[in-house]
């Protein structure tokens, strides 16, 4: 059976260096997973830095309001697109900010060295003071990730529902000319009808508003 394992996400930090995140209750596992999948003659090494940092989300439509205020880095749509990464100086602190957010509104997530969180919090709500910044639960993220669309693991993405069951096959490249885990299993499952598929529905009252 063809099963969904994880959701990672992965940037460049270079063209030698990879920075990998995962959900907080499985690291221990995703770790295991990828040192498991390593070639033995792999000419790269496995770091896990979970200790080591902290990560902060600023999301909302004036998330980029507060962020230009703690930075000199460009921060408009053009300069700093969608899913894009860089390390930066925020607020004095050296940080990597990736324009990202699981609320599905403009935001970025804000990874940094563990041992400045708690004043980079602090610059960031100071910052944000002027637009009533404040803090967000699982509950709210919740919800307004269910709005957008976004999956969640466990949720729509478990070992029971492949890829493009969970509607994310436009995330896939099976021509790839890279081979990767999990390539042949794919193009079986185009080439068999899928047994359920998330989609996402609008109410009609929420469609006149």
């Amino acid at each position: 059976k063809q099963w969904y394992q994880r959701r990672v996400a992965i940037t460049a930090g270079g063209k030698d260096r990879y920075y990998i995140v995962t959900g907080s209750g499985s690291e221990g596992h995703d770790f295991r997973w990828i040192k498991q999948h390593m070639p033995e003659n792999a000419e790269f090494t496995l770091q896990n830095v979970t200790d080591q940092m902290g990560v902060l989300a600023v999301t909302g439509k004036y998330s980029r309001d507060v962020m230009t205020k703690l930075t000199d880095s460009a921060m408009s749509h053009e300069e700093f697109p969608f899913l894009e990464c860089r390390e930066m100086n925020l607020a004095g602190f050296g940080v990597q900010a990736t324009r990202i957010s699981y609320t599905g509104e403009l935001g970025w997530e804000i990874h940094h060295d563990r041992n400045d969180t708690g004043a980079l919090y602090k610059r960031i709500l100071e910052a944000g003071a002027e637009f009533e910044i404040g803090d967000y639960g699982w509950f709210a993220t919740n919800s307004l990730r269910l709005e957008k669309g976004l999956r969640h693991w466990g949720d729509e993405m478990n070992l029971d529902k492949n890829p493009f069951e969970a509607g994310l096959g436009s995330f896939i490249k099976t021509n790839k000319k890279t081979p990767f885990i999990g390539q042949e299993a794919c193009k079986e499952m185009l080439g068999n009808e899928l047994k359920s598929k998330l989609v996402m529905l609008t109410p009609a009252v929420m469609a006149t508003l």
